[in-house]
C-alpha cells in the first residue's frame, strides 16, 4: 500500500459500474467510448463503499469545462487531501484482482 499526496482538486466525468469487481472493465470501455485515450489526461478508478457494498466509477480527468455536459456523464471531484492506494498491474488478466485490493484497503 503506497500513500500520497494530491496537492491540488481534480474534476472529472465518470460512468459507474453496473456491478463490482465483474464490471469494472465495460465501465472502463464505456467511459473510452466517450473519449479516445491520451496521455495528456489522467485517469482514475475510483470506489467508496456504499451501503456496505462496493460503488467503483471509471473516471477520466475533465480538461476543460463543460467537456462532461457535452459527453452527457456525470461529474465528480476528486479532492485533493491525503490517499492511500495499491497498483494493480494488468488487471485484464485476472480482473478478480482488482476486487483483492480494494479489500486490502478497506481492511
Amino acid at each position: 500500500m503506497e500513500k500520497f499526496n494530491l496537492d491540488n482538486d481534480i474534476p472529472v466525468f465518470y460512468t459507474t459500474a453496473d456491478s463490482f469487481p465483474g464490471g469494472i472493465l465495460e465501465a472502463h470501455q464505456k467511459l473510452h467510448s466517450s473519449i479516445p485515450f491520451s496521455t495528456d489526461r489522467r485517469y482514475f478508478g475510483i470506489s467508496r463503499l456504499e451501503n456496505g457494498a462496493i460503488v467503483y466509477k471509471a473516471a477520466a480527468e475533465e480538461k476543460n469545462s463543460g467537456e462532461a455536459e457535452k459527453l452527457n456523464l456525470e461529474t465528480f471531484v476528486v479532492k485533493k487531501g491525503k490517499y492511500i492506494c495499491l497498483t494493480v498491474t494488468d488487471y485484464a488478466r485476472d480482473v478478480q484482482s482488482i476486487g483483492k485490493a480494494f479489500q486490502k484497503l478497506i481492511d
